[in-house]
């Protein structure tokens, strides 16, 4: 039984290191570039495991739109699961103490045709 405690409460420690957001645009169906690399089209879900304050370069692209781009910073909400691990159980949980908000969106110019 004690196995399977621990073993579950590693599960749920492990868990809790991830973090996740929803990438939205107008118009939707955005290319989506993480880090300068292609990961898909919005709505696009991203999950990662980086630690507070780690920063994730964001580019958006969509034809006929300015291209957009911006940095989530894993600062924008406290992760209840690893700060509670990290003061009871194991310290370096506190490095995920913050995640993403749930959701970004984002709204995309149009580009201006100068004629």
């Amino acid at each position: 039984m004690k196995t399977i405690s621990f073993l579950l409460a590693v599960i749920i420690l492990a868990a809790s290191c991830a973090s996740s957001t929803m990438i939205k645009t107008v118009p939707p169906g955005a290319e989506v570039y993480i880090n300068s690399e292609l990961k898909g089209v919005s709505p696009y879900k991203l999950t990662d495991s980086k630690i507070i304050m780690a920063k994730t370069y964001i580019s958006l692209k969509a034809e006929g739109y300015t291209d957009f781009q911006t940095i989530l910073v894993k600062d924008e909400a406290a992760n209840i699961g690893a700060i509670v691990g990290g003061v009871l159980l194991f310290w370096p949980l506190l490095l995920w103490s913050t995640e993403y908000n749930p959701e970004h969106s984002y709204i995309m110019s149009p580009v201006v045709d100068a004629k």
